[in-house]
């Protein structure tokens, strides 16, 4: 799951209505239901009416800005949201007015290098929101969780599982008090939980979180959200991992169907996806059926320009099994090989 924070208006010339604000709404309106080409379009169309008419704010510009960027985000295409967050925290950060804008670009921008396996760029942008949150925030507003919620990320990628956990824990009761029980920031937290019981192992719990979460946005959102697409992927993972094939099986079928459903879905999601239910076929020894799954997978794989990683290594060495399994012996040999050299530049990559 992705969480985006597309700014609330805090600053007084909000109020002002034209084209400048009709496009700025909808466009954000667009963005909060993941219509990701409306959104560019709206905002971008916002932005040039501002600079045209003249007579829009330097810290409303940053926050359309980052609603712009938000877009970009949601849509895979990181470089240019990194510009976008940039030029936005650049203004808030001359703003003292606009302190709480500052702090949400700020966690923005660290999610945005979460998503590119950036994590010490990461870790830098979270830091310094929860400094400037601690000097203008009261202690149990709602930005705290967000904020935990992304060191949380950041812990479990050091390795510091058990810190990961309590930063979590202390995300969701900050949610929950400013928030409500029932929010999308409630169940974003439990999916997070989830997710780091499911590396840990804690299957039942995991399993526990995972299905409070699913239902939560389900009520939400209805079942067919983006979002509920993550949850029912990660819940069909963690009834994989406890071998319970007959409730897997139709949960991740149901993760990939919302996903190729769902024109937003970057092609790195849907080959998670499909990865899953190819998974659960191997498990059950259908061979011919995981075969044909991981042959699109690879494909996706290959469609998005990405870093190499774990993900890709492992489709492709599924994929091998899968071919060698299906009496395909040199496709086998070409995939495996395709895993190796993978293995080999991941071994030589750095990502500051």
């Amino acid at each position: 799951m992705r969480l985006f924070l597309a700014l609330q208006l805090l600053i007084s010339t909000a109020d002002q209505t034209g084209p400048f604000d009709t496009l700025r709404y909808e466009g954000r309106d667009a963005l909060l239901q993941s219509r990701y080409a409306d959104a560019e379009r709206l905002l971008k169309g916002a932005i040039q009416k501002g600079e045209a008419e003249g007579v829009v704010d330097q810290p409303l510009r940053a926050i359309v800005l980052n609603d712009l960027a938000e877009t970009y985000r949601g849509m895979g295409r990181f470089d240019e949201a990194e510009t976008y967050y940039k030029e936005s925290v650049s203004i808030l950060r001359r703003s003292p007015e606009s302190a709480r804008a500052f702090v949400m670009v700020l966690n923005n921008l660290g999610a945005l290098y979460r998503n590119r396996g950036q994590y010490l760029r990461a870790a830098a942008c979270y830091e310094e929101a929860m400094t400037a949150a601690k000097k203008v925030l009261p202690g149990n507003d709602a930005l705290f969780g967000t904020i935990l919620h992304g060191l949380a990320a950041v812990s479990a990628w050091n390795g510091d599982l058990q810190n990961a956990q309590k930063q979590l824990e202390r995300s969701l009761r900050i949610r929950e008090s400013s928030l409500g029980s029932e929010s999308f920031e409630v169940a974003d937290t439990l999916n997070s939980i989830g997710t780091l019981q499911l590396q840990t192992k804690q299957y039942s719990k995991a399993e526990d979180n995972f299905r409070c979460s699913l239902l939560l946005l389900q009520n939400l959102y209805g079942p067919n959200h983006s979002d509920v697409a993550s949850v029912v992927n990660n819940l069909g993972v963690v009834l994989l991992a406890q071998k319970k094939y007959a409730e897997a099986e139709p949960a991740l079928e149901r993760s990939v169907h919302l996903y190729r459903t769902n024109l937003s879905a970057a092609a790195t999601q849907v080959a998670d996806a499909i990865y899953n239910l190819a998974r659960l076929y191997i498990d059950q020894e259908r061979f011919a059926e995981s075969e044909s799954l991981l042959r699109e997978v690879v494909a996706l794989r290959n469609s998005h320009h990405h870093r190499a990683s774990d993900e890709d290594a492992s489709a492709y060495e599924h994929y091998a099994l899968a071919l060698r399994r299906n009496g395909r012996t040199a496709d086998a040999a070409a995939a495996e090989a395709r895993a190796k050299s993978i293995r080999s530049e991941l071994r030589y990559t750095f990502k500051p």
